[in-house]
């Protein structure tokens, strides 16, 4: 399967004749047309939201740390637990 990644969308409307709609979008292969009928919509709609709310529930993201940060970073973390374990505030 050939990835597409949607960048913007530039336009949205009903298609001629009420035969369904079209959403112009922005991608990373240059802008494309989606053309869809309502139940194409509706199960576009569902699948977006079910992916959004599986996103929101148990992803993480990776983050990139260079090397020589991991130390520093280590030892901030302990000293904020300390803090929060001897009851004190978190301050910088």
């Amino acid at each position: 399967m050939k990835e597409l990644a949607i960048l913007s969308v530039l336009r949205e409307g009903a298609l001629p004749e009420g035969k369904g709609a079209f959403l112009e979008v922005e991608t990373n292969e240059g802008p494309r047309q989606l053309r869809f009928t309502l139940d194409e919509a509706q199960a576009l709609l569902s699948a977006l939201q079910n992916a959004l709310k599986d996103f929101a529930d148990d992803t993480t993201q990776d983050a990139q740390i260079p090397r020589t940060e991991i130390d520093r970073i280590a030892r901030f973390l302990e000293q904020a637990l300390k803090r929060f374990d001897s009851g004190g505030e978190m301050r910088q």
